[in-house]
Order: structure tokens, then C-alpha cells, then sequence
């Protein structure tokens, strides 16, 4: 919880609940605590509340020693961490401030907070010094009409009943039905049946069961943007919704995702396109696995890019998509051709015998 909202002796009040919890020996913040620090911000409403019920602090310590047990050997020495009870009474206050018309949370809040948890240590503690809830919202009135800060407010009643305003202005079907007050449908049973249809599914629950022009209107228009401008289109309009409703559920189970949030926007567009292209789990999950390893994290567009060159290719199984990322394989180059050894021909070799004849002749004529 923020404790942004909280005044600045409230926060106080908070800091002094973790010293009475190591004054005491109790590795814990507990609301007896709290109701200790309350007393010991002598400004703030609260401690002036419970002065006026005689409240005092030498005698909250005495009743919490008798009330809770103490360990002298419990370590204190660390952060001290606030029992869950203490959040529900943090809690508590906000709703209290908001109850009140004010935007912050103060120590009469807090000690508010712990009346209206209803049970605790702090609680416990009171009861044993004869106060009760009831003493402490009355104290508190007291004091109201004393403080400028709530001047023109009303006093510190109790939690409003949540189902009041529910009561006053609406009507319980519910219970007109139990007895047997609501008037038959006659007639109706497709339509009735066509609206739980709706109302079971994960997104778009929300059938138009009454004319409502606006909805309507705007129906119209998104799927006359989308072509639909028949019956038989609308119906294979709403068909084709539906079957991206179940296969959305088990794309997103088949990736781990579904508990955490269904898909929005263009998510949906891009299970829309898989839907149509016929895609496969398995295909699917692997192109999640090299999306998430390649991009350190889900990108929509990628894996959609992924799955689309798969499908223009042709893959239809993990199988295929591994043997078409494997490489081509290098053919072996042609041999090249070895060299012949020379072998001239015998009428080479007789013509240059007689041209060697010859230029020894004329070798001779030339010495003599």
C-alpha cells in the first residue's frame, strides 16, 4: 500500500508502532502497536480520543503483556514487517477518509481502521480497559465539532451497508423469482438461449437484450465497416467470432499466457489471421519459442511474421519448418581435367627429323 495519502503524523504514528514492537520483544507490527504509537502522537485526534476514554499508555502496555506473550530473546534487530491484520486496518483507514469526503488518512482514520476490522490484539486491549467500538466512534464525534479541519462534516459514523444504494434504487430479480413475482416468457426460448450463449463467453458478453439504439447503432456500423451487409454474412460473421473465441483460449492456454489476460486489439486480429490460415499449435508454439529467444521477450508482430513466411512456404508441421531451415547442401566441385602427357604424332616427329636433316646440311655448306 502507497503510504503516499498518509498525513505526516499518521506516517509518525507508523514509525513509533515499529519501536513499541521492538520495545516489546515482538519481531512483528501488530495493531496493538499501532494502537500504541496512536497514543504516544499526543497531537493528532486520536490520542486526544483516547485520553477522553482515559486511555492511557502505561495501561495499554500492561494489558498487551497480558493479552500477548513476549519472547525477551526474539530478534528485533531487522526490519519488522506488518502482520497481515495491520494492512486489512491500513486498508480500513482509506476507506474510512473516503467515507468522510477527504482525499488523505490521518490518525483518527487509523484508529478507525482498527473499530472497524471488528477484531485483534487492539481490540482485545480495549475491551480489557472497558471500551468498546462504539466508545471510540463517540469520542471521536466529540472531538469532530472541536476541529476546524472537519467543520461543516458529519461525524464518524459507522460503514455505510453495501447494499443500500442497491436496495433504494434497484430491483432483486433474484428474489422476485425465488417467489415466483416475474412474469413468464413465452416464446422466447431461442433468444433466451442465445443470450447465455453470449454471457458464457470470455469476451463480447455483454448481448443487447434491450433496444438500445446506441449499442445498436454502433453494431451496425462496425460491421458494415467490416463488410457484413447480409444475413447470411452476419452469420458467418458471428460464427467465425465465436470459433476465434475458443481457439483464442487454447492459442493463449497452448502459450502459457491465458491465466494472466486474454488477448486485446491486434492481438486478437493476428489469432483471427492464424484461425484462417489453419495454423497449428505446434507451429504456433514454436514460433512463440523463437520469438521470446530472439526478441528477449512476446512481440505479436514478429511471431505473426514468423508464422506467416511459414505458411507461404508451406510448412505445415515442426518437421518441415527444421528441415527447411537447414542449409542447402554444397555440391562438390567438378573435377578438373588432368593433364595429358605428350605424345606427338609420327608424322610430327618425321617432319622435324627432315627439317633437323636439313638445317645440319646447310649448317655444313656454310663452314666449307
Amino acid at each position: 500500500m502507497s503510504f503516499e495519502k498518509f498525513t505526516d503524523k499518521a506516517r509518525k504514528v507508523l514509525v513509533l508502532a515499529q519501536d513499541e514492537a521492538r520495545a516489546l520483544h515482538q519481531p512483528y507490527v501488530g495493531t496493538e502497536h499501532i494502537l500504541l504509537g496512536l497514543i504516544q502522537e499526543k497531537d493528532g485526534l486520536a490520542a486526544q480520543a483516547l485520553d477522553r476514554l482515559n486511555v492511557t499508555y502505561d495501561g495499554v502496555v500492561q494489558a498487551i503483556r497480558q493479552v500477548v506473550t513476549i519472547d525477551e530473546d526474539a530478534d528485533v534487530s531487522g526490519h519488522l514487517s506488518f502482520t497481515p491484520r495491520v494492512k486489512r486496518v491500513l486498508e480500513n483507514s482509506l476507506r474510512e477518509a473516503m467515507q468522510m469526503g477527504q482525499s488523505y488518512i490521518s490518525t483518527e482514520h487509523l484508529l478507525l481502521g482498527i473499530v472497524r476490522e471488528g477484531e485483534g490484539t487492539a481490540l482485545e486491549v480495549l475491551g480489557r480497559l472497558n471500551v468498546s467500538g462504539d466508545d471510540v466512534r463517540g469520542a471521536l464525534n466529540d472531538l469532530v465539532g472541536q476541529s476546524p479541519v472537519y467543520a461543516g462534516r458529519s461525524g464518524f459514523d459507522g460503514p455505510a451497508s453495501s447494499d443500500s444504494m442497491l436496495t433504494e434504487f434497484g430491483t432483486d430479480l433474484t428474489k422476485k423469482a425465488r417467489d415466483g413475482k416475474l412474469d413468464p416468457v413465452i416464446g422466447r426460448a431461442s433468444e433466451i438461449e442465445r443470450v447465455m450463449q453470449i454471457l458464457s463467453r470470455r469476451q463480447k458478453n455483454n448481448p443487447a437484450a434491450s433496444p438500445r439504439l446506441p449499442q445498436i447503432q454502433k453494431e451496425a456500423f462496425r460491421w458494415k465497416r467490416l463488410g457484413v451487409d447480409t444475413l447470411e454474412r452476419a452469420e458467418d460473421y458471428l460464427r467465425r467470432e465465436e470459433q476465434v473465441d475458443g481457439r483464442e483460449w487454447e492459442i493463449l492456454s497452448s502459450l502459457g499466457v491465458a491465466e494472466r489476460r486474454p488477448a486485446v486489439g491486434r492481438e486478437r486480429e493476428y489469432i483471427a489471421a492464424w484461425v484462417d490460415m489453419g495454423v497449428s499449435d505446434e507451429l504456433i508454439r514454436m514460433a512463440y519459442e523463437r520469438t521470446v529467444y530472439q526478441k528477449k521477450a512476446m512481440n505479436w508482430p514478429y511471431m505473426n511474421k514468423i508464422l506467416l513466411s511459414w505458411h507461404q512456404a508451406g510448412y505445415k508441421t515442426p518437421q518441415q519448418v527444421e528441415e527447411g531451415d537447414k542449409p542447402p547442401r554444397r555440391q562438390a566441385a567438378p573435377a578438373k581435367a588432368q593433364p595429358r602427357d605428350f605424345q606427338p604424332s609420327q608424322e610430327r616427329v618425321r617432319k622435324n627429323n627432315e627439317w633437323l636433316k636439313q638445317f645440319l646440311e646447310e649448317q655444313k655448306k656454310g663452314e666449307g
